[in-house]
């Protein structure tokens, strides 16, 4: 999945996107048959592919009781999960260094942060989700 800057067409990762600016997604894979009904559909009710997934999309959304700050919180837990994993690990990596649980946390705190960016979430809330997790 590319993530484009809708105002410009470029890349996201070569900027800072700004909290609400809109994010565009390309490459949805759909079966042939699928796509060629939803091309028909569209041609026949003068529309848009953008505009049938966007309903969806918005009807999806309507439906969802978590929220935002729970989807965060879950995300958080399983980071600490994950990190609790990961530590000893990382620990006897760094076998000698007296900061090595510092260090280790920071190697672990980066790599989330790689992740979380790549999946499309903005920099503030992965600061915020990172911030919170603790050593």
């Amino acid at each position: 999945m590319i993530v484009l800057n809708v105002k410009s067409g470029t890349n996201v990762r070569k900027q800072t996107m700004k909290q609400n600016e809109e994010k565009k997604f390309v490459g949805v894979h759909l079966e042939a048959e699928l796509d060629e009904y939803l091309s028909l559909w569209v041609m026949v009710n003068y529309t848009r592919r953008t505009k049938v997934i966007r309903g969806l999309l918005d009807e999806w959304m309507k439906k969802q009781t978590r929220s935002k700050q729970s989807l965060l919180d879950e995300i958080l837990r399983r980071t600490t999960v994950e990190w609790n994993a990961e530590k000893p690990e990382l620990l006897k990596s760094l076998r000698g260094r007296e900061d090595k649980l510092q260090v280790a946390f920071e190697l672990f705190r980066s790599e989330q942060r790689r992740v979380l960016s790549k999946k499309g979430l903005n920099r503030k809330t992965i600061n915020e989700l990172l911030g919170r997790l603790e050593i």
